[in-house]
């Protein structure tokens, strides 16, 4: 259990198939800060805000040519966010060359409420791939694109909401690019 995580200058963390990783309610650092040129590798379990609100921050802020990989086996539970704040999301890529791969699950809200699932701003990218899944609930919205050169693709499965647990809005676009691929699906 940590406050938070700060991955920076080139470094890189690989969390194996087994492990577990819990971030137990950072205060004003986000929960997990990738930044220049730095790498996460997730194949274990990631579970943010599951035992207490995240406070004043992102669950996880991705920049300066940073990447986090999700890879199939890997799952990430974003769980709940003490505030509403729209700048606070729990996956929060910014600006250019910032990647999130998501190969596994990602689970948004399915303890309590999020204000914002998957931010996407400034020219950085999100890809869900064909074996990637998302699930969105108690989320006011799920994903937010803000940024001409900023881009969600996906290509495999969104789903938001379910018939007791609702999402407010699913995609928002203020700029930039969403594309579905082939046999892609989105589940409202």
């Amino acid at each position: 259990v940590a406050a938070s995580i700060i991955i920076k200058n080139g470094s890189s963390i690989y969390i194996e198939d087994s492990s577990l990783l819990q971030i137990y309610a950072p205060l004003t650092n986000n929960g997990i800060y990738l930044s220049d040129t730095s790498n996460l590798f997730n194949n274990g379990t990631i579970r943010i805000g599951n035992l207490k609100p995240i406070n004043d921050a992102n669950a996880i802020r991705i920049d300066s040519m940073s990447q986090f990989l999700n890879q199939d086996s890997g799952k990430i539970f974003i769980d709940s966010m003490a505030f509403s704040f729209s700048q606070f999301q729990g996956i929060h890529i910014f600006f250019f060359f910032f990647n999130f791969y998501n190969q596994g699950k990602i689970y948004l809200g399915k303890l309590n409420n999020l204000a914002q699932g998957i931010g996407v701003k400034d020219g950085g990218e999100f890809i869900n791939d064909t074996t990637g899944y998302i699930y969105a609930e108690n989320v006011s919205t799920a994903i937010s694109i803000d940024g001409s050169l900023s881009t969600f693709k996906n290509y495999n499965y969104i789903g938001l909401g379910t018939a007791i647990k609702k999402v407010g809005t699913g995609i928002k676009i203020t700029s930039g690019l969403f594309n579905n691929y082939g046999l892609s699906e989105i589940q409202i």
